[in-house]
């Protein structure tokens, strides 16, 4: 298979990357400077990093997908979960990525002179706040030891505003990072590459809107989980 690993910065993915091989090599690409690939065992991966925010997590995973047949994407990396029945150091799979910045957009603009901003006409269908994950991937990750399910919310907004916690806990709870939903809609305006979205939880959120902070060992608890959880993936597919 061909595999696309994104991570926001290096630091996300460097205990990973490590892990894999030293032996990584640059893999020249227009609009993914960062890019790398290596051979590993039956797979061919790249490895590259977005920046930070949904806008360039979209541009890097588009650049990347028009210029490389990519099998599977796998966004990693750390994250801030809301509510109360995670801890630090859990890793997240991503049920459904949720775009916080733009959700209940429909609602407001109902009814309105801009309801027709409500569809767009490059896709000729409407405008998505939420995208679900690929089912088979999603069983196959939440199947590996450690692994949880959750939703994803993102938004380019850091820190989050409290105001959205509410909505957050409504929903079920999860966690929050700031580049899942630019990826899910540049995979699926491209075409139809799943997308699966593996965070680990470095801080919390709880049910009083409270953030318990990071704790010294959660750097390293979190880089260790995920890496694992990545390694284990790669060698059950």
């Amino acid at each position: 298979m061909n595999i696309l690993l994104l991570s926001a910065f290096p630091a996300e993915s460097a205990l990973l990357s490590q892990q894999l091989s030293a032996a990584w090599e640059p893999e020249p690409m227009l609009g993914a400077l960062s890019c790398r690939s290596l051979q590993y065992n039956l797979h061919q991966l790249y490895l590259a990093e977005t920046g930070v925010g949904t806008e360039d997590a979209a541009l890097t995973t588009q650049a990347v997908l028009l210029q490389r047949d990519i099998d599977l994407v796998l966004l990693l990396g750390t994250s801030g979960a809301v509510g109360d029945h995670w801890e630090i150091g859990d890793v997240v799979a991503g049920s459904k990525v949720v775009q916080m910045d733009l959700y209940g957009i429909d609602k407001i603009l109902k009814g309105t002179l801009f309801e027709s901003c409500l569809f767009n006409s490059n896709t000729h269908a409407p405008l998505e706040t939420e995208w679900d994950v690929d089912r088979y991937w999603l069983e196959k990750l939440t199947a590996l030891p450690g692994v949880k399910p959750g939703l994803i919310f993102s938004s380019n907004q850091f820190p989050v505003p409290s105001s959205l916690f509410p909505l957050m806990l409504e929903l079920g709870g999860g966690v929050i990072e700031m580049e899942a939903s630019g990826v899910m809609r540049a995979a699926r305006r491209l075409g139809s590459t799943p997308v699966l979205v593996l965070r680990a939880v470095s801080n919390i959120i709880d049910s009083r809107w409270h953030d318990t902070g990071t704790p010294e060992h959660g750097i390293e608890l979190r880089a260790e989980r995920l890496s694992a959880a990545v390694l284990k993936l790669l060698s059950a597919i």
